[in-house]
């Protein structure tokens, strides 16, 4: 049985700290770096645990030593079960003016622009205090999990606020200090629900998806240092972890840890063999019971339990599954499907993203899932 040592090189959910050992640096690191430096709205999109957090930590922290101003929001924090729309605006500008050191009483500002509805007492706090901050730092504004702000009926307003920050700057020149980065699991559509806003050329100027793929074996040295105590050929072992999980950084960290803590020595040849015994010995069999981390849980809930009927998006995925020749287009079916984690987009075409996806969630499973949607609409 195989042992999860405290102190671990590899770290399973969860942001890793910002000199965390078994940080992956992918070409994601500096296009967020370099978006966010030329003030463009950022927006870092995709499944969970894909490295999104960390991702964040990573470049606040680079930011702040280049003499950037820089304030984290984690929006489950924020969105709480029955937070009202006074109580999420106030908390973003307490929060916002606590991270900024704004010397002003909040409360009694706050309560003298009682009278106007609270989105606008945002961005009127914006052009009055912020834009006025004797500062000359430039300010990053980061929303993690920015998909928990979906269910709240003040979700529009609060992205039409972000919206106007970066409207505003040809009037007023103080914004173009301001910089927002959008990170959660959500669409770009299902933020900005005005299809003509994401099309217009101004946004699309102003706006930057930062595409956050799965590791490659020339990012992962990182990861395969801890592994030359094991292996004789520790880049051969790392190529045949990644055959299996796709580059997905959480099951690529996974499957590191567990042969570490296996301590088997590896001999030149025996990495397939292995590999492929630890991934099937230790996740794939009885997976339910082995998900500790809730990795494969996550996924199945986003397929079960979704605004979009269940059985479409196995069907869906179905055909992926099956055929691999499904256009990755812009369907909502297709969208949510990606954000699940469970395919990704390859030369315009959808595939399942990994092995290990393949034997989890596999043709039996999808027949059972489907059988239970269809009798439950009958």
């Amino acid at each position: 049985m195989i042992s999860v040592k405290q102190g671990d090189e590899y770290q399973l959910g969860g942001s890793l700290p910002e000199e965390a050992p078994s940080y992956v640096v992918r070409k994601a690191d500096f296009d967020f770096y370099q978006g966010l430096k030329e003030g463009m709205l950022c927006s870092v999109l995709n499944s969970r645990q894909m490295g999104k957090s960390s991702l964040q930590v990573r470049t606040m922290s680079e930011l702040k030593q280049e003499g950037f101003a820089c304030v984290a929001f984690d929006m489950t924090e924020l969105c709480v079960n029955n937070v009202t729309e006074d109580e999420f605006y106030s908390g973003f500008v307490s929060h916002l003016a606590n991270e900024l050191n704004i010397n002003i009483d909040l409360e009694d500002w706050w309560y003298e622009h009682r009278f106007i509805q609270p989105y606008l007492r945002l961005s009127k706090f914006f052009d009055e205090i912020i834009s006025q901050l004797q500062i000359s730092q430039h300010i990053v504004i980061f929303i993690d999990e920015i998909d928990n702000l979906l269910n709240f009926s003040f979700k529009n307003d609060f992205m039409a606020f972000i919206r106007s920050c970066y409207y505003k700057r040809i009037e007023k020149r103080s914004l173009n200090r301001l910089t927002f980065a959008l990170l959660g699991t959500a669409t770009i559509e299902e933020l900005f629900q005005d299809k003509n806003y994401i099309n217009d050329t101004y946004f699309q100027m102003q706006h930057r998806a930062i595409e956050l793929t799965g590791f490659q074996l020339h990012e992962v040295e990182s990861l395969q240092t801890p592994l030359t105590r094991l292996a004789d050929n520790p880049s051969m072992l790392m190529q045949e972890i990644l055959s299996w999980t796709g580059g997905q950084p959480f099951l690529t960290q996974w499957i590191c840890q567990l042969i570490c803590n296996s301590g088997l020595q590896i001999a030149q040849g025996e990495e397939a063999e292995t590999v492929s015994w630890i991934v099937r010995s230790y996740i794939i069999d009885n997976w339910l019971l082995q998900d500790k981390q809730q990795h494969f849980y996550t996924i199945k809930d986003r397929i079960l339990n979704n605004e979009i009927p269940a059985y479409k998006l196995l069907q869906l995925y179905q055909k992926v599954l099956h055929y691999g020749n499904i256009s990755a287009d812009d369907s909502p079916e297709v969208l949510q499907l990606y954000l699940s984690g469970l395919v990704k987009e390859y030369d315009g075409k959808l595939e399942v993203y990994n092995r290990i996806y393949k034997s989890v969630f596999d043709d039996i499973w999808v027949g059972k899932q489907l059988e239970k949607c269809l009798k439950s609409i009958r």
